[in-house]
């Protein structure tokens, strides 16, 4: 069966499964894969969150950010709606392992937004866990 944006949707699972078991290259692989096809055929149904699990598992802080803005922009283009939960999560992710205490809330507050009309309680803990661990980390660099 040929469906490219399951195919990215796929692809940019099994990503984010190698990313998570430690296999970096098997991740950076099929997380291009799935930005490509993404891009070439699934922007609106797959496009951010194959952009933000890209940029999750790069290490370069302006790679990810343009990830991130490509994302945003097909976001505020419109897309379907599972596109907001993975891509404000790495968002959120990417910036508390940068120690971007505030682009990290400003992504929970964005998902926050977004849910409001129908709140989830895993959106509620993502937006929570964000603002707690941006909170310790502003304290923690405070104290040093």
């Amino acid at each position: 069966m040929d469906a490219p944006r399951f195919i990215a949707q796929h692809s940019s699972d099994l990503a984010r499964i190698f990313y998570f078991h430690g296999l970096k290259q098997e991740a950076l692989a099929e997380a291009q894969r799935a930005a490509s096809v993404a891009n070439e055929s699934a922007r609106f149904f797959a496009g951010p969150k194959a952009l933000s699990t890209y940029a999750r598992i790069l290490d370069d802080p302006a790679q990810q950010d343009e990830l991130l803005n490509e994302g945003a922009q097909i976001l505020d283009e419109g897309c379907v709606s599972h596109n907001q939960f993975f891509y404000y999560s790495d968002a959120i992710a990417i910036m508390l392992l940068r120690g971007e205490w505030e682009r990290a809330d400003a992504y929970a507050q964005k998902l926050e937004d977004f849910s409001r009309s129908e709140p989830l309680p895993l959106i509620d803990l993502i937006c929570t866990q964000a603002r707690l661990l941006s909170g310790a980390g502003r304290l923690g660099a405070a104290q040093t």
